[in-house]
């Protein structure tokens, strides 16, 4: 068995990944009522747990930008708090990326990952010497803010995307799989096909992803369920757990969470129907 087989999901500061997009959205929006409600969403976050150094960047550079065109502090703080988000910034992906046993340079490791020189430089500015000066720091804002949303925000965005293929081809081969049928019990020692398909579906699962992926490709229409929403006839319930229920308990003995989480997002989807 695989280790994300037998994983229990991870703990992650968002409820839904419908509201981690809502947030994005924001947070890039360029609307100021709009970035300061997805602000206020990542300290929500952030009181749940840990932020994604991804999440906590981002929102050090957007509250940073905010409080600049609030006019609320003085120039020398200003200078502190967009200082302070480049340090975290460079500091956070370039302590990431140090591995084996000899420290490489931030330089080299910001080269590396293609982050722009001018904040480099800025970042050696405010921890070495004085705090740059404050139309540079301004400068370098939307150069950060593009970086983190191509190789942070974009990046999770194409993670989910392939999650999402990659569970929606292993529940296609599962349902696709017709196992023979017998007049009255199977023979002795018959396993039914399906069940060498089952640890496929668990481990495309990663540990993170049984409600943002599992469950919404399970409930679409046309997977676990047609419409109406149950099959009616007796007929089409015995079939329909003779082909389901493998595949439920086996979800369900590999994640304790299963049943309830997917009863959650089936009365949602009740719900709005």
């Amino acid at each position: 068995q695989s280790a994300l087989h037998m994983a229990l999901p991870r703990v992650v500061c968002w409820a839904t990944r419908k509201e981690w997009l809502d947030v994005r959205k924001g947070l890039f929006s360029g609307n100021e009522s709009e970035e300061k409600q997805a602000c206020d969403r990542v300290v929500t976050w952030s009181t749940r747990g840990k932020l994604p150094l991804g999440v906590e960047t981002t929102f050090n550079f957007l509250h940073a930008k905010l409080l600049d065109k609030s006019n609320t502090v003085d120039e020398h703080a200003l200078r502190m708090v967009y200082s302070l988000a480049i340090v975290r910034f460079i500091n956070g992906f370039s302590d990431a990326e140090q591995k084996g046993t000899h420290a490489r340079s931030v330089q080299a490791i910001a080269t590396e990952l293609l982050i722009p020189e001018m904040i480099v430089d800025l970042r050696h500015d405010a921890t070495h010497g004085s705090l740059p000066p404050l139309a540079l720091l301004r400068t370098a804002l939307p150069l950060a803010l593009q970086w983190l949303e191509t190789h942070y925000w974009s990046q999770q965005m194409e993670a989910l995307a392939a999650q999402h293929r990659t569970v929606r081809r292993a529940l296609t081969t599962y349902a696709s799989i017709r196992p023979p049928t017998y007049k009255g019990a199977p023979p002795e020692g018959f396993v039914d096909p399906r069940m060498d398909s089952l640890p496929f579906v668990t481990s495309a699962v990663t540990a993170n992803a049984l409600s943002e992926v599992l469950l919404p490709e399970l409930l679409k229409p046309g997977m676990l369920f047609s419409f109406p929403l149950f099959p009616c006839t007796l007929e089409a319930r015995s079939s329909w757990t003779r082909k389901w229920l493998p595949l439920l308990t086996h979800c369900d003995n590999t994640w304790p969470q299963f049943v309830p989480a997917m009863l959650a997002q089936l009365l949602e989807i009740v719900t709005h129907q």
